[in-house]
């Protein structure tokens, strides 16, 4: 009883941000990285190219005591013409692709 493993924790917190601080920025890089270049093979060292420069990087996180603890979700938008937005990108950590229940908060 003693020594039977704990299930492993998921936080059911999220948030949905422009991703800003240091370590959301960092989250957003990476986590592109792993899908598109380690997971799907779409790209070979990174997936950034010239619309990066001018894209908002929107993320979704897990939230940990109302704080951000880990980007599980990415996707940048960018306006091509006034008023005229494009969503590029998209991707969701292989963990939290099918979420199964989410806080009331």
């Amino acid at each position: 009883m003693l020594f039977e493993p704990f299930p492993e924790y998921k936080p059911r917190d999220f948030v949905f941000k422009i991703a800003s601080t240091p370590q959301e920025l960092q989250g957003y890089w990476n986590l592109r990285r792993d899908v598109f270049c380690e997971e799907q093979g779409v790209f070979v060292e990174h997936d950034r190219d010239e619309v990066d420069a001018h894209a908002i990087p929107l993320i979704c996180a897990t939230l940990v005591a109302g704080m951000v603890d880990e980007v599980v979700g990415t996707v940048r938008i960018d306006e091509r013409e006034p008023r005229l937005w494009y969503g590029s990108r998209l991707c969701v950590h292989k963990a939290h692709r099918r979420l199964t229940e989410m806080s009331r908060g």
